[in-house]
């Protein structure tokens, strides 16, 4: 997996969107929105963070893939972009609060609000609204709400 991650690091930080071979394996390569997000992404983070994020997104696409083929009701654009963009806060903290400084940043940039949601939760596995408010955080429901 490791290679195959700098493959798709190495691809996306070109200028030319082809690879066959890659695009079979990730499609997200050639996506446009995909390459968006992931230029903000690496504009804001570390190669490690976005390393990180990149192997998220790949998980998120292969096992997404497989519940949408078994008939889940699953937004594979979505849960791919979110895995993405989830530890962008990181650019500001790396503290719990990433997940609340990310979705701000994805707000910043006027990108769709289901994004900040999927950024702001994934936190903790899920927080509640009386743990937040222990823990620092804005007082509101990290609990993720979809698939």
């Amino acid at each position: 997996m490791e290679e195959l991650l700098k493959r798709i690091y190495e691809a996306l930080n070109r200028e030319d969107i082809y690879n066959l071979e890659l695009s079979k394996i990730f499609p997200y390569i050639e996506n446009s929105k995909f390459r968006e997000y992931y230029s903000l992404l690496s504009t804001l983070c570390s190669k490690k963070v976005v390393m990180h994020c990149l192997a998220v997104s790949l998980y998120t696409y292969e096992v997404g893939l497989k519940l949408k083929n078994r008939g889940h009701n699953i937004d594979l654009d979505l849960a791919v972009f979110g895995a993405l963009l989830h530890d962008i806060g990181r650019s500001r903290t790396h503290t719990i609060k990433h997940g609340v400084e990310g979705a701000k940043i994805v707000r910043e940039h006027n990108l769709d609000e289901r994004l900040a949601l999927i950024v702001e939760r994934h936190i903790g596995g899920g927080i509640t609204k009386r743990e937040a408010a222990e823990l620092g955080l804005p007082p509101r429901d990290y609990i993720p709400r979809t698939l």
